[in-house]
């Protein structure tokens, strides 16, 4: 059995081979450099230490008879330095009692092959070790670039959210703050915002960004017709955002005399109030091409921002610019995992029916529906390989998968929301007898917002389609709950649930899940 070329291309292809017997060194190198493998050979135990060291191979074969120092030691030693502590090892003996296997685990090693050697048994083993190595590495590296993801996605958050508590702040501040965001939330060098006279038939150039005025010599009052502005203001005409990715080769600049700044790229995106156009928002050379991803975040701080410079929201209008940001938020997550679209919405509606049945005020309900929409938050770090694979999970995997609410918890920590927001996220996945995760709670521990959540969350997800499995009956559902009530659930939760469903006719709405 061989690796996949794919695979190999990716990686190394080194095996280091350690046996005091030069029989064995030829007869491991004959099986496997036939099959594509670099095999480095070592028969003695000092010597295979420092070439692991110096070069970490992708496998170790290991004999354990050895002389000076035998392989459970040398196994140990390899697994104690930060270089090789995560490559494989597989020992070699003819040695078969249950206590030298025993011995051999607790060195480190992951797996035995017996003498006398069989070709078949030793090309299985190897291949099966190599490829869950790279798998592993794979989603390590699959993790760090989720976790990047998150890292921007909680600057738009943070930015979005700052931006609405300027409301006090002079307009010109405002929307100094708002270029400076948009442009570092897309990568871009400059970015400008315009005003749409009411008339829909003209503009004023308002404001550049920082960087933009060091290289322009456009008047910050400005005013052009639309019909003579340049094809920085297609967006009014199209009413929609527009990208130039070639922005030299486009026609139709007029509007920006050649002293502006030059431009390689650029996108722009029109903000309406009551139907109409009212400004637009730009940015520009970001050194990747634009793409909708940026047109839609773009459009979504724009309208942020006109929202505070419009009106300056008291709290409540506050509260609803916040809604909306995460009702934002939520549809990016369901969009990039469409097996559970809708999962959110459906966990915070009936989240919202049970604080009702419980008597809990409008404040508290409206703050279980916040965090209730973007409860999974932090599955934006778990890659989607993971979360869309049919089939059980392995460990790894799963262990992946609970991380969630910790990285959720980090993305909104510092974000002060005026609902438990941060505690719904972070405890939802908790249960009161303590078997939950990440942190173990018990009891009271777990805010009140965050039992129910529980109890919505395992209703919804056992009663709706999942990659591993389809759709249980809500009656499984109903039963699960009854059974941990008090357990693993808040028992008044447990209770207003189950007369939702079988005292006053509710239903999930299956058609966000359909």
């Amino acid at each position: 059995m061989s690796l996949n070329s794919s695979m190999k291309s990716q990686f190394t292809n080194d095996i280091l081979v350690v046996d005091g017997g030069p029989e064995s060194l030829k007869l491991l190198s004959d099986i496997l450099i036939p099959e594509g493998y670099n095999v480095r050979s070592a028969d003695n135990p000092y010597l295979a230490l420092e070439s692991a060291l110096d070069n970490p191979p992708e496998l170790i074969l290991l004999d354990i008879k050895m002389p000076g120092m035998d392989g459970y030691d040398l196994c140990r030693k390899l697994k104690q330095d930060a270089r090789t502590a995560e490559v494989p090892v597989i020992l070699i003996s003819v040695r078969q009692e249950v206590n030298d296997r025993i011995q051999g685990f607790e060195s480190g090693a992951i797996d035995f092959i017996a003498k006398p050697i069989s070709r078949k048994i030793v090309l299985n083993r190897v291949d099966y070790h190599i490829t869950n190595y790279r798998m592993q590495k794979n989603l390590a590296g699959l993790a760090e670039e989720k976790a990047h993801q998150v890292h921007l996605d909680e600057r738009r958050f943070s930015a979005l959210y700052e931006l609405s508590q300027m409301k006090d702040a002079p307009e010109k501040d405002v929307t100094a703050f708002a270029l400076e965001a948009a442009v570092s939330m897309t990568g871009s060098e400059v970015g400008y915002l315009h005003f749409v006279d009411t008339d829909q038939e003209h503009i004023d150039l308002y404001q550049w960004s920082s960087h933009t005025m060091t290289k322009c010599t456009a008047e910050p009052s400005s005013h052009y017709p639309l019909s003579e502005a340049g094809i920085w203001a297609d967006c009014v005409r199209a009413n929609g955002p527009v990208i130039h990715n070639d922005y030299p080769s486009q026609s139709g600049k007029k509007g920006l005399p050649e002293g502006h700044f030059p431009l390689q790229r650029h996108m722009s995106v029109p903000i309406h109030h009551n139907e109409k156009i009212i400004a637009i928002i730009g940015v520009g050379n970001k050194q990747l091409p634009y793409d909708e991803h940026d047109t839609r975040q773009l459009s979504i701080f724009g309208g942020s921002m006109w929202s505070m410079l419009n009106e300056r929201r008291v709290d409540q209008k506050l509260k609803d610019s916040l809604v909306q940001t995460i009702q934002a938020i939520a549809l990016t997550l369901e969009q990039r995992d469409p097996y559970t679209a809708g999962h959110q919405r459906g966990v915070a509606d009936l989240a919202c029916a049970i604080a009702e049945e419980m008597g809990l005020d409008e404040e508290k309900i409206q703050g279980i529906r916040m965090g209730g929409t973007i409860h999974d938050i932090g599955k934006i770090y778990i890659p989607s390989e993971i979360l869309n694979r049919p089939g059980k999970l392995s460990k790894v995997e799963f262990e992946i998968i609970k991380t969630h609410p910790e990285v959720g918890y980090q993305i909104v920590k510092d974000v002060e929301f005026p609902w438990s927001v941060v505690d719904l996220i972070y405890m939802h996945h908790e249960r009161l007898d303590g078997s939950g995760y990440p942190q173990g709670l018990k009891g009271e521990e777990i805010c009140l917002g965050a039992r129910i959540l529980a109890v919505a969350d395992v209703v919804e997800a056992m009663a709706t389609h999942r990659p591993y499995r389809p759709a249980l009956d809500i009656g499984a559902a109903l039963d699960e709950i009854e059974r941990g009530s008090g357990v693993l659930y808040d028992p008044q939760a447990a209770t207003a649930c189950l007369a939702l469903f079988n005292e006053k006719g509710f239903q999930l709405d299956m058609r966000a899940n359909a």
